[in-house]
């Protein structure tokens, strides 16, 4: 069995923090906030709800609202959703392995209704290490059983992808689903 990896944010679902300084206005904040608060939360140091009572903090606002606001922000891109289906009927395994505060991918699929049977999401938040680091992708091939040169990463940041083929997996930088279909398609996998 081959294993898909996903990254979430960038590749199935929109990135939130991006939108959501965005529609802040905090654009001059942004390297600043990923640090102190992206960073630590991805890395399970801080929990979402931390995140949110933070930013709630800088925009004067309860958290609740900032937590609702980043959910509502959420976009899940239906296209790969479908390649994802493709990819499960062919016979192939699917995971999430992704930077992000613990519980917050959950709380987004259920959100959408997305009911995909995973064989593992590997969440930074979860396991304390975020990617680029090669520990996340050792996580992987123990959580799903199949080792790294079976195992294919899709994921938006080009560091994430050198740092998977590094260890042997085989990765591709996402782009559009339409190019990821060609990808899939060129692996044999849908």
């Amino acid at each position: 069995m081959r294993v898909i990896a996903f990254d979430f944010f960038g590749v199935l679902c929109s990135d939130l923090f991006e939108e959501w300084i965005d529609v802040n206005h905090l654009d001059s904040s942004r390297s600043t906030l990923r640090l102190e608060l992206v960073n630590p939360a991805d890395e399970g140091v801080k929990s979402f709800e931390d995140q949110c009572r933070s930013l709630a903090e800088l925009t004067g606002r309860n958290w609740k609202s900032v937590h609702e606001e980043f959910l509502g922000l959420s976009k899940i891109d239906s296209s790969n959703i479908d390649l994802i289906e493709h990819l499960i009927a062919n016979g192939n395994g699917v995971a999430i392995c992704s930077n992000s505060p613990s519980g917050l991918i959950d709380e987004i699929l259920r959100r959408h209704s997305i009911n995909i049977p995973w064989l593992c999401k590997v969440v930074s938040g979860d396991v304390g290490v975020a990617k680029p680091s090669p520990l996340i992708f050792d996580q992987l091939a123990e959580n799903t059983g199949v080792s790294l040169d079976r195992c294919l990463l899709i994921d938006d940041r080009e560091t994430n992808v050198l740092a998977a083929r590094k260890v042997g997996m085989q990765a591709f930088v996402f782009r559009t689903s339409a190019d990821l279909a060609k990808e899939l398609a060129a692996h044999g996998l849908i």
